[in-house]
């Protein structure tokens, strides 16, 4: 595996723009963050750009059901990272996670079996310098967070400390009744409420835009419901390219929000 540069050179495509950086992609549960997180690196690995990707969900880790074990390789683990004294870019590089079919793709997570109980608690400045470290490994690094802003403290570090953070909500009152209680958790001025990226994701046909739109204001980005993604996940197979003619309407936006949170 090739790790990438800490920062791609000028990148003429891009209009003189350096894409990369580090994106969280936080919400409400069921909403479509960890879909979203692996197409949004699955588009900027088949343009050729090194990823690495970063599940905070210590409650239902997610290579177990992501991909058959058979197509990983690697035997790290993100609460390993998390557990060690100081983390470094050779310690993230020591415990990725690869996806045998896509040679652009490293990734960090918690393994089958393991909780947040598995190793040591950790704190803030773990966070922080993996959070740098993760800057060295590879150009383009997303956070796929959990919904527990006040319990996670990776999810919340990663909120403060990404370049973008991208706020995802279902269309469903649950997940309106959740933001409804988060968003006043991140009231502060220093959590850059008005810098989120607002994503509606999974939506139905039949779902009532109006519902997001009242607690996200208007959403930037629509992501819709695919039954092709919903197969993959269904079959254990969410790393496999899309290839239906049916699912380029999510395509479509996950190339758009791509652009918009990292130029690319």
């Amino acid at each position: 595996m090739a790790f990438g540069k800490r920062k791609w050179e000028k990148d003429e495509k891009a209009g003189g723009r350096i894409p990369g950086g580090t994106v969280a992609v936080w919400g409400s549960g069921d909403c479509g963050k960890t879909v979203t997180s692996i197409k949004m690196a699955e588009r900027l690995t088949g343009m050729g750009r090194n990823v690495l990707l970063i599940f905070a969900d210590a409650e239902t880790p997610v290579f177990p059901y992501g991909c058959p074990p058979s197509d990983l390789m690697g035997e790290g683990s993100l609460g390993r990272v998390l557990a060690a004294p100081h983390v470094d870019e050779q310690l993230v590089k020591e415990n990725c996670v690869f996806y045998k079919k896509n040679k652009y793709l490293s990734m960090l997570g918690w393994r089958k079996g393991e909780n947040r109980f598995t190793h040591p608690a950790f704190n803030d400045a773990r966070v922080a310098e993996l959070l740098k470290a993760a800057e060295g490994v590879a150009p383009f690094v997303i956070v796929d967070c959990t919904s527990g802003i006040a319990t996670d403290v990776l999810t919340a570090n990663a909120l403060l400390l990404a370049d973008s953070v991208i706020r995802m909500t279902g269309c469903d009152l649950k997940s309106v009744s959740y933001l409804s209680s988060q968003l006043p958790l991140l009231s502060d001025a220093k959590w850059n409420m008005a810098g989120h990226v607002k994503v509606a994701g999974n939506v139905m046909p039949n779902e009532a835009q109006g519902n997001a739109d009242g607690i996200l204001g208007k959403a930037a980005f629509r992501i819709p419901h695919s039954l092709e993604v919903e197969k993959q996940f269904l079959e254990g197979e969410l790393f496999s390219e899309l290839c239906y003619k049916e699912s380029r309407s999510f395509r479509n936006e996950i190339a758009r929000l791509s652009e918009e949170v990292f130029g690319a």
